[in-house]
């Protein structure tokens, strides 16, 4: 029989995030998490009633709303 594994440290990485996880992870509101799926900026994947955010998705937005950072000229 299958046993799920409570330990986070020897569990697998989940693939699909529920909407709280996903904005505690990406460090915005729930409310805005729901903002960006709506607009189509962020992925998710509806199960039942579930609303799920594939992690694949989320390194996705991150990576193509990253921002350079260049040295700023330091200024005494």
């Amino acid at each position: 029989m299958y046993q799920p594994t409570t330990n986070p440290k020897t569990a697998p990485e989940r693939i699909l995030l529920t909407v709280d996880e996903a904005a505690e992870r990406l460090r915005i509101s729930r409310w805005t998490l729901n903002r960006l799926v709506q607009e189509r900026a962020l992925a998710s994947v509806t199960i039942g009633a579930r609303r799920l955010i594939p992690l694949d998705d989320i390194t996705r937005f991150v990576e193509a709303n990253r921002v350079s950072s260049q040295r700023m000229p330091h200024v005494r």
